[in-house]
């Protein structure tokens, strides 16, 4: 086996395992009844997953990436969301670490060019923080009472 295809087949296996460690993490969570911890991390994920195919149906749809001589990484995307959401349930910087190295093996591989790369992972991180933003912000939200007049 050459060393293009090793690095060929641990870039194929990233992204399974880190949405198998997520969903781990959850049952996990569910298992320890974090409740908060994992609403938020089922959040992030879901809305994450839909964020990424969206995206991608969007950009093959209207050609947003390529308008710019870019191709949109759906690796990059698919990955990030993971990550932010073991990040959001393990607070482990070593998630964000595994990312960087993921996205260093694919421009070696040469999947995507780094423009391709940092643009779809500044659109979702945008997208991520607003999620995560918009699900704390509905978390603290004080409840209404009713009040007799």
């Amino acid at each position: 086996m050459s060393t293009y295809e090793i690095l060929d087949l641990i870039c194929d296996s990233v992204n399974p395992l880190l949405f198998f460690t997520s969903v781990g993490c959850l049952l996990w969570l569910a298992y320890k009844r974090s409740w908060s911890v994992l609403s938020i991390g089922l959040v992030s994920l879901s809305l994450g997953l839909v964020a990424v195919y969206g995206l991608l149906f969007f950009d093959e749809a209207y050609q947003l990436w390529p308008s710019f001589g870019l191709d949109y990484s759906t690796h990059t995307a698919f990955a990030f969301v993971c990550v932010f959401s073991l990040f959001q349930m393990t607070t482990q910087k070593m998630w964000y670490v595994v990312f960087s190295v993921y996205c260093l093996l694919m421009l070696i591989q040469q999947y995507h060019t780094f423009l391709d790369i940092l643009s779809t992972f500044a659109v979702l991180s945008f997208l991520m923080l607003g999620i995560e933003n918009g699900f704390k912000a509905v978390l603290k939200k004080p409840q209404r009472t009713s009040m007799s007049v």
